[in-house]
């Protein structure tokens, strides 16, 4: 006569389960397992965040400054209109001194572009108006831009200073 604890096949021998300090073993490979796992998983996702926020704040600059860039080469005067404590504006116009456009900065941390039909486009809302600026070189507009956001616990910026020319001061 078998055991309970014995099968018909031989398979299961002894039924007695795990003592205690097994149990607590296995628990502690466990724990640790998961510990380490969650880390390495919250740092790379930190990680991964600040990269992909910080890339597409670059995208964003650069796309100001492309749209600068275009609204420069055709224009014959760029003039600063305000710089103050509530707007940051530059004027792009051509040789019949009529507008191409206009950029505002904005204390909230916009950039607008006001084009020669009066549409409005806003085109950041990451700027930090402390430290962007519009500056006259000669002929040449210099373009200081810091861009700011927020990823998880931390915040990522980007600073970037550019010269737009205009193409047609001469004509």
């Amino acid at each position: 006569m078998m055991r309970r604890s014995q099968m018909k096949k031989g398979l299961l021998i002894n039924c007695r389960g795990l003592s205690l300090i097994e149990v607590l073993a296995s628990g502690m490979i466990l724990a640790a397992s998961f510990a380490l796992f969650y880390n390495v998983f919250v740092i790379n996702w930190t990680a991964l965040e600040g990269y992909i926020a910080r890339n597409q704040l670059w995208q964003e600059a650069a796309t100001i400054i492309r749209q600068m860039s275009d609204d420069g080469r055709h224009a014959k005067v760029i003039e600063i209109v305000e710089d103050t404590a509530s707007r940051k504006a530059v004027r792009f116009m051509d040789k019949a001194s009529v507008r191409i456009a206009l950029y505002e900065i904005l204390p909230n941390g916009e950039l607008h572009r006001t084009d020669i039909a009066g549409n409005r486009t806003l085109m950041s809302d990451h700027l930090l108006f402390g430290s962007a600026s519009f500056q006259k070189d000669g002929q040449a507009l210099e373009i200081a831009l810091s861009l700011e956001t927020g990823v998880l616990t931390k915040t990522v910026q980007i600073d970037t200073v550019n010269e737009v020319f205009p193409r047609n001061y001469l004509y």
